[in-house]
């Protein structure tokens, strides 16, 4: 799941403001998104006008497909440009973010028939053990 949020901290509106989110289409497969257009291998939105101190988010899933490699890193690019941005250094309108992909991890903890066998060979030591001290009190 991603989210992107744009935010005008500027003295002037941002207008025709495009955001574009190139994906990784041979590894994701977009699931859902909020007024978002696929174009190609990229997700697009158009907001009208932004106006100073304005924020604008939106919300998209993905999935990552079963046949991506391990280790494989996988980056999205988010791209905002529009009348009033160019003010803006570029780290401000490009974002970027990588997810590294594992597959088959390792197996952790102790299997249930490893804890069942445990937790009765301690109960029944533990009744031997009460059976034992009857007997030699007796």
């Amino acid at each position: 799941s991603y989210t992107i949020l744009l935010q005008n901290t500027t003295d002037h509106p941002f207008t025709d403001v495009h955001v574009e989110d190139k994906l990784n289409t041979r590894y994701m497969r977009l699931i859902g998104a909020e007024q978002g257009a696929l174009q190609g291998n990229q997700l697009a939105w158009t907001i009208p006008t932004l106006a100073p101190g304005e924020k604008w988010s939106v919300h998209y899933t993905v999935e990552i497909a079963r046949e991506t490699p391990h280790g494989i890193v996988i980056d999205n690019v988010v791209t905002a440009y529009g009348e009033g941005l160019e003010s803006l250094s570029l780290n401000e309108r490009v974002f970027t973010t990588r997810l590294g992909v594992i597959q088959n991890l390792p197996p952790t903890g102790a299997a249930f028939d490893a804890l069942f066998l445990g937790l009765t060979s301690l109960l029944g030591a533990g009744q031997t053990f009460l059976l034992k001290k009857k007997l030699f009190l007796a």
